[in-house]
């Protein structure tokens, strides 16, 4: 290899390091901002999203209790307990009027035990909590 393809080399490699390196940043900062809802399109679609996830929340703490170990459900709860928190707070503010802010208020107030709860090990003696007694 001579000097001019090694400079040539050399500058490649430079120029893929700044390139993936403003990927990752471009990808971090929008992430950033990925839960802020714009337009009323979108929170109907976090509306149906929340819905969503609570069906995946019950289904990953059922696997853990039953001791189900496939695609790890207890790091999935996690995640999707960090995710539906996120999508509510960004559903919250959004709402701009007091009506839509009351309405907010109620799953807000309905899932801070149900997040407490879902952080411990699932056991038989919980079951009252889930059958509302």
């Amino acid at each position: 290899m001579n000097s001019l393809e090694w400079d040539r080399s050399k500058q490649m490699k430079g120029l893929n390091f700044k390139l993936i390196f403003g990927l990752v940043g471009m990808a971090f900062f929008s992430s950033l901002n990925a839960f802020e809802i714009t337009n009323l399109a979108q929170a109907v679609n976090e509306a149906g999203r929340q819905r969503m996830l609570t069906q995946r929340l019950l289904k990953d703490y059922a696997m853990i209790g039953l001791g189900n170990t496939f695609k790890n459900p207890s790091q999935d709860l996690k995640n999707i307990m960090k995710m539906f928190d996120e999508h509510l707070t960004a559903l919250t503010n959004f709402a701009i009027d007091p009506e839509t802010q009351n309405s907010l208020n109620r799953p807000r107030k309905l899932w801070e035990p149900i997040k407490k709860m879902l952080q411990k090990t699932p056991t038989k003696r919980m079951l009252p909590f889930w059958q509302g007694n």
